[in-house]
């Protein structure tokens, strides 16, 4: 029986960066990235950078036995790591220390030089042995960096030494305040602007992969739209069909995490009118493929669907009351439409693990070695690539006796009669019949 419906495409494109005003990084702010990233998708985005950093160190010296008597001098050095795209700026000092005498201390931090004396320091408390303890609270020192002063060293650390006087213990806490640089030639500080370049980048990905899906989508619907007005009737594909159609999707998944990156990202064009294809680009392309179709065996791979629940609630694409309403007649297809994620075990073929662990570690196929001649090892011949393909044979030794199987058929008999056939069991015989005329 045929029937006619009709089917109305309601997709939406997602929307280009442009259509919200991000013409490029500078227009990303803290104020619009998050619902950027919202909208596309993007759960990976990284978080705007302080504009101020603050590190500590402590530098201690003596055991907090030591005599002071005679001791006129001492010197401890430290270094605090400086980071990335910023410049050291204030330093707060809190010292704990002993002397007999008038104590002195002198800092060099970066360059910057700065005294504390014995008047810098709260009243002494007489200790044992005669000693007094003197106690430093938040001595605060502006820091500069000048390109007269050699103030951080090659591996971006801010060296401190401190030079004590009729001091023999002593610690001290050192709480540095590190500021972001600023580019007057751009009027841009650059921890900002690099943080907007990977936000940007990171929204271009997400778009691009929402907008491939898209049109993946588009292309289904207006296939079957098509049939629709054709007026077929389509009872769905057979489930062999969609097996591989099922494999292929999850297989192309998979490649996208092993190679951290999605389909439609190598170098070749086959664009034109007639395609021409860069020849060098083809090999290296084809190279790459070759060794990521061989070196896993696709054809084994399992799988479990997990429910529909674990995708986004609401997605402009599939969100849960798509996947939920979801209806199939092939009930593994029923299943993979209506999942919201999968578990895939893909297995290694033999052989191959080493070169496997390279591609991980390095994205270099076969060990970064070329294409493997024949009788390599790594090399599979495209006879036996063909035979996996069909189905064909690998060698298998029947264990046991074979049984015969028997199987409904759908098969229509035409005879000239209104009246159904008459079966009877053949004498002597447990599962052979015949027909009864």
């Amino acid at each position: 029986m045929k029937q006619n419906t009709t089917l109305e495409i309601d997709l939406q494109e997602p929307p280009k960066l442009e259509d919200h005003g991000i013409l490029d990084s500078r227009n990303i702010t803290i104020n619009n990235y998050l619902k950027l990233g919202a909208l596309y998708g993007a759960n990976d985005l990284l978080n705007p950078p302080d504009t101020y950093i603050t590190k500590r160190a402590r530098l201690d010296y003596g055991s907090g036995s030591d005599s002071d008597s005679g001791k006129h001098k001492s010197q401890v050095s430290g270094e605090i790591e400086v980071p990335e795209g910023y410049k050291p700026n204030i330093v707060n000092v809190t010292m704990l220390a002993t002397s007999d005498e008038d104590l002195y201390f002198s800092f060099n931090i970066g360059g910057n030089i700065f005294e504390i004396r014995k008047n810098d320091f709260e009243p002494a408390i007489e200790i044992e042995g005669g000693h007094k303890k003197y106690h430093l609270i938040n001595s605060q020192h502006e820091l500069s960096v000048t390109e007269e002063i050699d103030n951080l060293a090659s591996d971006e650390k801010l060296f401190i030494d401190i030079y004590g006087y009729e001091s023999a213990n002593y610690n001290t806490h050192l709480e540095v305040q590190f500021v972001a640089l600023y580019d007057p030639s751009t009027l841009q500080y650059p921890v900002i602007s690099s943080w907007k370049k990977s936000v940007y980048e990171t929204l271009s990905q997400a778009h691009q992969t929402a907008l491939r899906e898209y049109q993946q989508q588009l292309a289904f619907m207006e296939a079957e739209e098509e049939a629709n007005k054709r007026d077929i009737v389509d009872f769905g594909a057979p489930p062999a069909v969609n097996k591989k159609l099922i494999l292929n999707e999850l297989k192309k998944h998979c490649l996208a995490i092993i190679r951290n990156e999605h389909a439609g990202l190598l170098a070749t064009d086959h664009s034109g009118a007639p395609p021409q294809f860069d020849i060098d680009n083809a090999r290296s392309d084809g190279e790459r493929i070759r060794f990521l179709e061989h070196a896993f065996e696709w054809d084994q791979i399992q799988y479990v669907f997990y429910p529909y629940f674990w995708a986004q609630p609401e997605s402009d694409m599939r969100g849960w009351k798509d996947r939920f309403l979801s209806k199939h007649r092939d009930y593994t297809m029923d299943e993979f439409l209506k999942a919201g994620y999968a578990r895939v075990v893909v297995p290694v073929r033999e052989g191959f693990d080493a070169a496997v662990a390279y591609f991980v570690e390095h994205q270099e196929v076969f060990n970064g070695l070329g294409t493997p001649p024949i009788g390599d090892p790594l090399h599979l011949s495209i006879i036996d690539e063909i035979k996996e393909r069909t189905d064909a044979g690998k060698g298998e030794i029947p264990v046991g006796d074979p049984w015969e199987t028997r199987l409904p058929t759908a098969a229509v008999i035409v005879r000239n009669t209104d009246t159904l056939p008459r079966w009877r069991k053949k004498t002597g015989e447990d599962w052979t019949w015949e027909l009864d005329e």
